[in-house]
């Protein structure tokens, strides 16, 4: 999971691009010329379109009343011209208050064109670092590609910044906004040409990854078809992060029509995975009903990860409610993942609470998942609770998985104490072996001081 984190990172930069600047470049209503909103010719001086501003009170203001914030920026054609982008962004960037500043940022976005683009992403990410950054460029990068899709990459690219890849996946996003069979088409050619790709270089891949992650994130919106057509050509490990992020624009159209879309999907691994990702987006916004909308799919109704899901929010939620509910499903897989689910978030909510349940818990299979999920989550703070709890386990060898967790969790606070208990726990010595395994591959932090240690000086073996 962790070679994917860069990857998920940057979708969720790509997400809150893609979010506002649906608000600045958006398709035309129906009845509207397509024609009208087409994407201009990298050199062009059209603008992304008309203003889209709100005024608070939901009412629009008269345009002939509107004080034009870039009147002194504007050439003899009244676009701002990329000499003056930088004073415009200086202008907008003076603004302290976030939502007006945010305002004047949307307003900046819709006076962009192919020439003065690049000058507005030179000025941006010289002047704001940090958060700043992390807020304003992803947008602005979103923006610029439904404008120039590759200049906008060509510039990034060239800048050597080392979020530039993320800041690309911004770009390929709102290419696809506009111009998706461009985008893809361009992506195609990468793909075929790509310095490296051939050879297997890492870097070459991640970075190929990454754009198609883009794409994909910009077409979920409009073309889910098509982006789901893109997934074949990914790693199995990235197909997942990227069916939830179509999925998801899915359910923001409604359960009902997300449940349509994800049951079409002709591959059955990819259809599982929609469908979990459904699950999940569902039972985040209310799990009594995730729950019974998940008992009339006869392909996912009895599926363990997808139970699991509703308990483990429900749990967080309405404990009682979740009890009352896992305590009718049918014996067996689904609800064993239930309640190690359920206990995960439970026990961070009310460690009493959960406690006390299981202590009154019948024998059997299903306790014995919740119990393993309750001794793993008080292993660092309560070590000794929950090598208890785990030797309550009914199932040998599920006993003696959970005992070997709640030891490797114990010894990342306190690995002296969690090796001397190993030896006196009477274990075989096979169990004890596993659980001393990753114990003796954990080197010593060489910096950290002990009592009889000095600064610098590489502490003693234990």
């Amino acid at each position: 999971m962790s070679d994917l984190r860069p990857l998920l990172l940057a979708i969720s930069s790509a997400v809150l691009a893609s979010g506002v600047t649906w608000l600045i470049v958006r398709p035309p209503p129906p009845g509207v010329d397509p024609s009208l909103a087409a994407r201009p010719a990298a050199g062009s001086s059209r603008m992304i379109g008309p203003p889209l501003l709100v005024p608070p009170s939901g009412i629009q203001e008269d345009a002939a009343k509107t004080p034009d914030r870039w009147k002194d920026h504007r050439g003899s054609n009244g676009l701002i011209t990329a000499e003056a982008m930088p004073d415009a962004v200086a202008a907008m960037l003076l603004e302290r208050d976030p939502l007006l500043a945010m305002e004047a940022f949307s307003a900046l976005l819709r006076e962009l064109t192919p020439d003065n683009a690049a000058a507005a992403w030179e000025a941006m990410s010289g002047r704001i670092h940090g958060a700043e950054a992390f807020r304003y460029l992803p947008l602005l990068a979103h923006a610029w590609g439904a404008l120039d899709g590759p200049g906008a990459l060509a510039v990034i690219k060239s800048g050597g910044d080392r979020d530039g890849l993320k800041t690309r996946l911004s770009v390929m996003g709102g290419w696809a906004t506009r111009d998706s069979s461009g985008a893809l088409a361009w992506l195609k050619a990468q793909e075929a040409s790509a310095d490296g790709l051939k050879e297997g270089k890492p870097e070459a891949m991640q970075e190929l990854r990454m754009l198609k992650a883009g794409l994909i994130r910009g077409l979920a919106a409009h073309d889910p078809d098509q982006a789901m057509g893109l997934l074949p050509s990914m790693e199995e490990k990235e197909r997942g992060p990227m069916v939830s992020l179509i999925a998801r624009e899915q359910f923001r159209l409604g359960i009902d029509t997300a449940t349509q879309w994800a049951g079409a999907i002709s591959d059955p691994a990819l259809r599982e995975q929609a469908m979990a990702s459904l699950v999940r987006q569902y039972a985040t916004d209310d799990p009594a009903k995730a729950a019974a909308w998940l008992s009339t799919q006869n392909g996912t109704a009895n599926n363990p990860s997808s139970i699991g899901a509703v308990a483990r929010e429900w749990a967080a939620k309405d404990p009682a409610a979740a009890v009352q509910w896992m305590d009718g499903l049918a014996e067996g897989p689904a609800k064993n993942e239930a309640w190690e689910d359920a206990l995960r978030s439970w026990s961070k909510k009310d460690p009493l609470a959960s406690s006390t349940y299981l202590s009154k818990m019948p024998v059997g299979p299903a306790r014995d998942s919740a119990v393993s999920s309750l001794s793993r989550s008080i292993a660092r703070e309560d070590p000794d609770a929950a090598i208890q709890w785990a030797n309550t386990i009914q199932d040998p060898a599920a006993r003696e998985t959970a005992l070997v967790r709640s030891i490797q969790l114990w010894s990342t606070r306190d690995q002296a104490a969690a090796a001397q208990w190993i030896g006196a726990s009477g274990l075989q010595p096979e169990v004890q072996q596993r659980m001393l395994e990753p114990l003796v591959r954990r080197e010593p932090n060489p910096l950290k001081k002990t009592p009889d240690q000095k600064p610098g000086k590489r502490p003693r073996s234990r």
